[in-house]
């Protein structure tokens, strides 16, 4: 995840996150902490003209007519959540236009051809999509259509999309939530949860859930403090989406990824107020001391308070069992978030796909492929769950799914052999075997059937 765009409010997360609201008003009264002085200040215009270079547009300073406006919105942040500002921040308008310039110039620069390699190849081989996906359109699309502010912890910038000289309901909104992310970052250093060494997708989207649930729940006690109509910012925030050049991109697109947007603005959401339910912000506060490590803890609030850690599941290196050459593209973490996102594209029926998600302990998964670039990748991905019972429930739904997936490749059921549920086709291979708790999926392309079955062999250890 990019580090630098880490915090973003899109509309396509509004959506869903507005409704969640519908009952603000029987949250109980709201009570202003301690009136003081904030001592956040916006940022000045600079003095002198910055050399030209090839960044990415910077937006425009705060002008001086709507700075007062500005303030009076960090003051009410500032109470409603309980923080103090404790230094300046640099917040800036930004055009639609220079928006979707800034994001496409990051974009390039995140995904060089390696990533989007890894992403293709992860992406068909767990069966998230087909390998008809156009991925280069998909990851290089105008994302910018829909997004409303941005914080950058990296450069402690805010960035608010639109005119300068509007400041509606919406855009009042979106600087609250925006401001909160500034007070979140001053005192609990967001930074630190966007380090890129840290190989775990699934933890990090967890912590984007108490980032992200924290500002929408300080954004909607503003907007009950100043009677701003949700209904109108959520009739808004549809027409954003319908209307942007992106969301047939993503209508179209893997449901992987929309999804993953919405869950840290509307599952966070419903987390966050757990907490605040149990001791106010004091109790969403301490959450930056003990993040959430899974994503198994936003969807199952009471595994979080009862310090039900996630299973560190060490991957097996099969190299050895593969054709020369190839190399490790990628290694993660997927959660149960993403489990059931993936299960939920099988033909099994849906209440038993969230049973089959549920009791997941743990995973890892790795990618390989040639170096040479040619055709071929290997998905090993093992799991860890609570009961042995849980880990057959999911066993059944992921064959149904694989079995799903690749019935026109293979054109026949499952073999069993060796203990593993076994497809081979021409060119592709799939395994799955469970051992007590454990789990463990094989899929490959260009890879014989003997030199799968020794992947298999070498993961089951």
């Amino acid at each position: 995840m990019r580090s630098v765009i880490l915090i973003v409010l899109l509309a396509v997360g509004g959506f869903g996150a507005y409704k969640y609201d519908q009952r603000a008003a029987k949250m109980g009264a709201y009570t202003p902490a301690r009136q003081v002085q904030p001592r956040i200040q916006v940022a000045p215009k600079p003095r002198a003209k910055a050399r030209p270079t090839a960044a990415a547009p910077q937006g425009t300073p705060v002008p001086k007519r709507v700075r007062g406006k500005i303030m009076s919105i960090l003051r009410d942040v500032e109470n409603i959540r309980g923080l103090q500002a404790s230094g300046a921040v640099d917040i800036r308008f930004i055009s639609r236009d220079d928006f979707s310039r800034r994001t496409k110039m990051q974009n390039k620069q995140y995904w060089t051809v390696s990533e989007r390699t890894a992403e293709e190849k992860t992406m068909v081989a767990f069966g998230f999509t087909s390998a008809r996906t156009n991925f280069r359109k998909l990851i290089e699309q105008d994302t910018g259509d829909y997004v409303l502010g941005m914080y950058e912890p990296d450069a402690r910038r805010l960035f608010v999309v639109g005119d300068e000289a509007d400041m509606d309901g919406q855009a009042q909104s979106t600087m609250a939530h925006e401001l909160t992310h500034a007070l979140q970052d001053q005192h609990h250093n967001l930074k630190r949860f966007t380090d890129p060494a840290v190989k775990n997708s699934d933890r990090s989207l967890a912590t984007a859930a108490l980032i992200e649930g924290d500002a929408m729940l300080s954004e909607s006690q503003y907007q009950g403090k100043h009677k701003i109509s949700q209904a109108a910012l959520q009739e808004a925030a549809v027409e954003a989406i319908l209307t942007s050049s992106a969301y047939s991109g993503y209508e179209q697109g893997p449901p992987l990824y929309g999804l993953t947007v919405y869950f840290p603005y509307v599952q966070g959401t419903e987390w966050v107020k757990k907490l605040h339910a149990r001791g106010g912000w004091q109790q969403v506060d301490s959450a930056y001391k003990r993040p959430p490590e899974s994503t198994e803890q936003i969807l199952h609030p009471e595994k979080y308070f009862a310090r039900e850690r996630p299973v560190i599941v060490e991957a097996v290196n099969p190299l050895s069992a593969l054709p020369n050459g190839w190399k490790k593209l990628r290694s993660d973490t997927l959660g149960e978030y993403r489990t059931l996102i993936l299960l939920s594209q099988g033909a099994v029926q849906a209440p038993f796909l969230k049973q089959a998600a549920t009791g997941w302990g743990g995973d890892s998964y790795a990618v390989y492929a040639p170096k040479s670039g040619e055709a071929g990748s290997a998905l090993v991905w093992e799991s860890v769950w609570d009961t042995e019972a849980d880990a057959s429930e999911f066993t059944v739904a992921l064959a149904a799914l694989q079995a799903g997936l690749n019935q026109n490749v293979f054109g026949q059921g499952y073999k069993k052999s060796q203990g593993a549920l076994s497809l081979d086709g021409a060119d592709a291979s799939v395994r799955i075997r469970r051992s007590g708790k454990r789990v463990v999926l094989v899929v490959t392309n260009e890879v014989s059937p003997a030199d799968t079955d020794r992947v298999l062999a070498i993961a089951m250890r």
